[in-house]
């Protein structure tokens, strides 16, 4: 009985930290006798304690925690040790802190102190000659309710201004990135090292627009959040045209510098479309295909005015091809393996040779739709080997179109091998070339695609048909050469042509000199016949007419006349020269008798005759015009 009494009356204070507590320092204990024993509290059995004689009041027996600073504790009160009656305590510091809680033992109650620290005391509260005992979990320090961020930025590629600058206290931000900008992260600092960030901390899809990223920081105390917020607007992708004229060949880069911009300038606004005049090597050619801060983003080249000189690769160094080239000669590996998202390809009109692998397996990755269509321009004689050919990966040859010229004598083996969506080939070669290829066993340039449209010269259909894999395609024969007649005016000439089966378009120029060099006008008409601006069903016409007007009387102009075809191949060039009629011609305008030079029905169509009814036009060699209707 004297046993059972003295714990009914004792003070006890069990010690334990519990599961995943912190404790910065460890508290000490003053007082009370040190106990073994299982005893259980708030669900947790333990097994060594220590108890404390007193209560009811502040006394030296009761309950004393000696802490740095504010913590969080967990107190239990009964009636005694192990008992189950639930009862109050007191819990101060004596001095910045005093509070009373209504607890029992079997629930606990965790609350923060607050307080200085110091010595505090705890002692259950007595009432009716009643001892009672507390029983304290010390769970450490009080955790942080900081959901703050030190600093937040947008990592992608390169450094992006928010809007407003960064506080910790401003949860919502925008900013805008270049179109180059593909994904994007938010980089951040926590201002407790010991909060937890989730979110947007990889990388993330950008689409061209706006794009949320968001972080949310939740606090060690696991309760207090903040969440964090930027609106990135990635900007579309800027058109941007270039032209280059390069007087010394491999100066392509120092040129860009110099003259365009540096790198980070073509980075965020890349050039989209790049035509080169004058001489060019294999180095400007490397550098094209190798430089992708400068041409990432280069969707049309046109080289159909540069000049290939020879260079011996002197000096050059390059980590892949091109090296080295001949005179008029496109190196071998020029765009092999260009991963950019190129669509359209102009070659120099002096070309003359094409070496091995120009496009093979090139534009693997590419984020635009490759090359569809290749012109080689006329006076080129040979094409090297794998030209455009597929062997492996992922790399799907796009290419739908292709014109030969009529002096290509060499067709290397493989060169269009695999290119499974060829739809249309003309050749204007009048003689088969041989294809069969030279390997062994042999491989024709075409393999794997034997059933695409071979258009060819008019008379030579023939020739092709009996021609080892040319025989294998759908041959259609071109019709014959057609010719243009023209009637100067006194401010200009009426132009007439003749239809052109498979013809898409015609083009039709207007120069002041001889050589072409000098453009006054083009003028684009459809398969009609008809203005571009003014396209009209297909006219069952034969021929067509355009009158020019605006140059000067009794001056001599030249033309050239395109017949178009597929991706504005042209099918045939014809040219011409008129003088207007003037002064210079020993023609007096004002003097000259008025005659009829033409009838013209409604659609431009030269007839004839005079229609005997309907309605017509009547030309006068004055270059007037007069409708008339019968």
């Amino acid at each position: 009985m004297k046993k059972l009494k003295l714990l009914t009356a004792s003070l006890l204070l069990l010690l334990t930290a519990g599961a995943g507590a912190q404790t910065q320092v460890a508290p000490t204990f003053t007082g009370g006798t040190a106990k073994t024993a299982t005893v259980t509290f708030g669900g947790q059995t333990f097994s060594s304690y220590r108890y404390f004689s007193g209560g009811g009041s502040a006394t030296s027996n009761n309950a004393k925690i000696t802490v740095t600073g504010a913590c969080t504790i967990t107190l239990y009160a009964t009636g005694g040790d192990n008992s189950t009656t639930s009862r109050n305590f007191t819990v101060t510091d004596g001095a910045s802190y005093t509070e009373s809680k209504a607890n029992n033992k079997s629930a606990g109650v965790e609350y923060t102190y607050t307080g200085t620290g110091g010595t505090i005391t705890i002692y259950g509260n007595s009432g009716a000659g009643s001892i009672y005992g507390v029983f304290v979990t010390y769970a450490g320090p009080a955790k942080s309710n900081n959901a703050n961020l030190h600093s937040l930025a947008v990592s992608g590629n390169g450094a992006v201004v928010l809007t407003p600058a960064f506080s910790p206290n401003i949860t919502q931000y925008t900013a805008t990135v270049p179109n180059r900008y593909t994904d994007a992260f938010l980089y951040n600092i926590k201002e407790d090292a010991k909060a937890v960030v989730t979110g947007d901390t990889n990388s993330k899809n950008l689409q061209v627009g706006e794009n949320t990223l968001s972080l949310t920081v939740t606090a060690e105390d696991g309760k207090t959040t903040k969440t964090y917020t930027v609106v990135v607007t990635r900007e579309a992708l800027q058109e941007r045209a270039e032209t280059v004229h390069l007087t010394e060949a491999g100066t392509l880069m120092s040129y860009i510098k110099a003259n365009i911009g540096n790198n980070q300038n073509l980075v965020d606004y890349p050039i989209t479309k790049l035509t080169i005049t004058g001489n060019i090597d294999a180095r400007d050619i490397n550098a094209l295909t190798h430089n992708t801060e400068a041409f990432g983003y280069l969707k049309e080249l046109d080289l159909s005015e540069a000049n290939i000189v020879a260079f011996d690769g002197t000096g050059f160094s390059p980590l892949a091809p091109p090296m080295s080239n001949l005179n008029n000669e496109l190196p071998s590996y020029s765009f092999s393996n260009f991963r950019m998202p190129l669509t359209s390809i102009a070659l120099p009109k002096t070309l003359k040779t094409i070496g091995n692998n120009v496009l093979a397996s090139g534009m693997s990755g590419s984020t635009e739709p490759p090359v569809t269509s290749i012109i080689i321009p006329e006076g080129v004689t040979s094409i090297g080997e794998n030209f455009a050919s597929h062997h492996t990966g992922d790399y799907k040859s796009k290419l739908k179109f292709i014109s030969l010229p009529s002096t290509l004598t060499s067709l290397g083996s493989n060169s269009f091998s695999q290119c499974n969506m060829i739809e249309a080939v003309i050749n204007f070669n009048p003689t088969p070339i041989d294809i069969s290829g030279d390997f062994n066993p042999k491989i024709p340039s075409f393999y794997g695609k034997p059933n695409f449209t071979l258009y060819v010269p008019y008379g030579s259909k023939t020739a092709y048909e009996n021609a080892p894999v040319w025989k294998d395609f759908n041959i259609i024969e071109l019709p014959p050469l057609t010719e243009t007649t023209e009637m100067p005016t006194a401010d200009g000439a009426l132009i007439e042509w003749q239809s052109y089966e498979h013809a898409t378009g015609y083009r039709l120029a207007i120069y002041a000199d001889a050589a072409h060099t000098d453009t006054l006008r083009i003028l684009e008409f459809d398969a009609a016949g008809q203005l571009v601006k003014e396209t009209k069903l297909r006219s069952a016409s034969t021929s067509f007419s355009y009158t020019v007007t605006g140059l000067n009387s009794g001056v001599e102009y030249f033309y050239t006349l395109e017949t178009l075809g597929v991706n504005e191949v042209v099918l045939e060039n014809q040219s011409g020269n008129f003088t207007t009629l003037g002064a210079t011609t020993g023609i007096n305008n004002t003097t000259i008798e008025k005659t009829i030079v033409g009838y013209y029905n409604i659609m431009g169509a030269k007839l004839k005759y005079e229609p005997q009814s309907g309605v017509y036009i009547i030309l006068y060699n004055n270059g007037t015009t007069e409708k008339r209707i019968k």
